[in-house]
């Protein structure tokens, strides 16, 4: 425990009355003793043991007496005035008394004229300490302030200025817990509770560098994250957000290796390992290819080149793809380019593909024939009225004529299945259906004549549209007395629809003042739009509800032979009702026969039994039905 070196005065003056001369100098060698233990100090070569040694030295300068000493002395001077008035001495003891008080007198004048010393204090600017010496070059703790102060070489106090990894405010505060901004470095940073300032750190969305400086508008790979960071120009991370040809993910992080769904662009992009966006090129990717167009662009259901990339964006590889634009399949190889002027053995069957990929089908490749589905032909098939016998590897065999069709026998005419079925009797008809798709047919008495049409269902529309031949089409027909019906197609959703359907029927009939021999017809598939956003009903009561209204409606307004027009294998599912199947005398089936029956219905009745018959005086393939 260190002794105080400061001792009250008049305490002392006790103590020397008491104990003598002698006494006094070997107290005096005692104090010198302990001042010189007290003023001990230590200097540290790196900061924090200066500050250290500054804080140890602060403390030994600020010990000053205790309120038990100040008591003690107040004890002595009360005893000393006692002790006075107790004593009369005589008058040698008085005359021995006055020279040593004399010489007592003398001594006192002697130290009094020494200052007494102060506490470490400030003037000023100025640190002193307890010594009485100027702080210079060296870190005090102020109790007072409770901070640390640094005292440059002029005794100064360090303010607004960075010392080491310090900093000291305005004031000469040392900064701890807050951030600071140096005008000097015009850069801000922030400091630790320690005072020292922070880096190659993050402190909140901020980064702190190796040299303290807040980072802005730069990149940062922080060793911890494993990651590269980008500073904006308030100091602060970028998120969700581009930089260049980089993308920084949430969190900040920079993407690589990884596809990012940028919302604003619309599109998915690759980042690949050095962080930037695939540009103009292919990526492989988890085993799948992948195709990025300027701008980094995901291609998607499109070409490139001979390869094409899906609803996905992966390159297609050993499959099918139809493509509407082409109206045609294409085969992807399992290189992903098409198949171009090959043969290709798919599940176990052959198929060709013509210049640019386009899939053969319904034609002949040498002494091989392609069927309707593109595959290549083997055993019995019937083509154009004429029975083919093809050996398990496509060649064909052996070839006879046969009774199918439109055939003429003893003056009469006869239609037969592809089974050589007859179908109906010598009356059947032949029926086409056209609509604006088929052209404009300038002659129509050539088709009827030459093709030997019997009649003819003309368009009138779809669901809120007119068909653009209509008014043409009508007109001839009625000029030529050609028998013909009409059909309306339908895009109905609801009840509400089908009404709308009927009033537009109605419309129509009225506007061309229509003549029918065969039936008004509510033609009913499986329709959906290229958009994707509507599409046909898939419940039966649905339809059930459309088509009444519809027929309701129609037989409210005087129109008693309306019927439904539909595909086989919608009559057999989704259709299969008998509020429905009693209105149906008009299917569509393309195969080799009908084979369906409708229990709820008798009378004259059609089958559409081919989309893609070729007649003379009209454009591409027609619709042909026998009605019997």
């Amino acid at each position: 425990m260190l002794v105080p070196f400061f001792i009250g005065e008049y305490r002392l003056k006790l103590i020397i009355r008491k104990l003598g001369l002698a006494s006094v100098l070997l107290l005096g060698l005692a104090v010198s003793q302990v001042s010189a233990n007290e003023t001990e100090t230590t200097t540290s070569s790196s900061e924090e043991n200066s500050i250290q040694a500054s804080l140890n030295k602060v403390e030994n300068q600020n010990t000053q007496p205790s309120k038990k000493d100040q008591a003690d002395n107040k004890t002595v001077d009360t005893t000393k005035k006692q002790e006075a008035k107790k004593e009369t001495p005589s008058t040698n003891q008085k005359t021995v008394s006055k020279e040593k008080a004399d010489e007592t007198n003398q001594r006192n004048q002697k130290e009094e004229i020494k200052p007494a010393q102060k506490p470490a204090h400030w003037e000023g600017d100025y640190y002193i300490k307890a010594d009485g010496s100027m702080a210079k070059n060296e870190w005090i703790y102020d109790n007072t302030y409770k901070s640390w102060f640094y005292l440059k070489s002029d005794g100064r106090y360090a303010r607004n200025e960075l010392q080491g990894n310090y900093y000291l405010k305005s004031g000469g505060y040392m900064a701890k817990n807050e951030w600071v901004f140096d005008q000097t470095r015009q850069a801000w940073f922030y400091l630790k509770s320690d005072g020292r300032f922070a880096q190659n750190e993050w402190k909140g969305s901020y980064y702190l560098k190796s040299n303290g400086y807040m980072a802005k508008n730069e990149w940062v790979y922080d060793q911890t994250y494993k990651s590269w960071f980008y500073l904006k120009s308030d100091g602060r991370y970028a998120q969700n957000e581009w930089k260049g040809n980089y993308y920084l993910k949430s969190g900040g992080y920079m993407a690589k290796n990884e596809f990012i769904y940028d919302d604003a662009y619309k599109s998915s992009f690759y980042f690949k390992s050095d962080g930037a966006y695939a540009n103009q090129e292919w990526q492989k990717v988890d085993g799948k290819w992948y195709y990025f167009k300027k701008g980094g662009y995901l291609v998607k259901n499109q070409w490139q080149g001979n390869y094409y990339l899906n609803a996905q964006g992966v390159m297609m590889q050993n499959e099918w793809l139809y493509d509407s634009t082409y109206s045609s399949y294409f085969y992807l190889k399992s290189d992903g380019s098409y198949a171009n002027q090959e043969w290709q053995k798919v599940n176990g069957k052959w198929y060709y593909f013509k210049k640019w990929g386009y899939m053969a089908k319904n034609e002949w490749q040498g002494n091989y024939y392609l069927t309707g589905s593109g595959a290549m032909a083997t055993g019995e098939l019937v083509i154009d009225g004429v029975r083919y016998i093809f050996a398990d590897s496509g060649e064909l065999k052996e070839k006879k004529d046969l009774n199918s069709g439109w055939v003429n026998k003893n003056g009469k005419r006869y239609f037969y299945n592809r089974r050589e079925e007859q179908v109906g009797t010598d009356q059947a008809k032949k029926v086409i259906d056209i609509s604006e798709h088929n052209g404009h047919i300038s002659d129509w008495k050539k088709v009827i004549n030459e093709n030997g049409v019997d009649g003819v269902i003309v368009r009138l529309g779809y669901s809120g549209a007119e068909d653009r031949q209509l008014a043409y089409n009508i007109k001839e027909l009625n000029r030529l007395g050609i028998p013909y019906g009409v059909y309306l197609y339908t895009y109905a959703e609801d009840e509400t629809d089908a009404e709308n359907d009927a009033k537009q029927t109605i419309a129509l009939l009225k506007k061309y003042n229509m003549n029918l021999s065969y039936p008004i017809y509510y033609d009913v598939e499986n329709w959906e739009y290229n958009n994707k956003t509507k599409k046909a009903p898939t419940d039966t009561r649905t339809w059930v509800k459309i088509i009444n209204k519809y027929m309701s409606k129609m037989r409210q307004a005087g129109y008693q032979n309306v019927k439904v027009y539909s595909y086989r294998s919608l009559l057999q599912t989704r259709l299969n009702h008998p509020d429905i199947l009693r209105h149906v005398n008009w299917v569509a089936a393309y195969t080799d026969g009908l084979d369906w029956t409708n229990p709820y219905y008798s009378g004259a009745k059609g089958w559409q039994y081919t989309s893609t018959e070729s007649l003379k005086g009209i454009r591409g393939n027609v619709d042909v039905s026998v009605w019997y």
